[in-house]
């Protein structure tokens, strides 16, 4: 019981750590593109941060699903 919910902690804890690295290197790729594109630049990079908090917010939700489900068929 206590390894497989261990196991479930770092696995959400590569996944979250994952994103979050896919998230900063997606803004510094649109720092550089706004650099070269004045007028984009704060609507590319205040599009990064909303994709990146959906896409955050959607793995946080299929994470707790999954949890949800696999206790209520007494997985764990």
């Amino acid at each position: 019981l206590c390894r497989r919910r261990t196991s479930l902690g770092i696995g959400t804890a590569i996944t979250v750590a994952a994103i979050a690295t896919l998230t900063v290197g997606a803004k510094a790729l649109a720092k550089r593109f706004a650099k070269s594109r004045a007028g984009y630049g704060a609507l590319m990079l205040r599009g990064v941060e909303v994709g990146a908090a959906v896409l955050v917010m959607a793995f946080g939700v299929l994470l707790l699903t999954g949890t949800v489900a696999s206790e209520h068929r007494g997985m764990f």
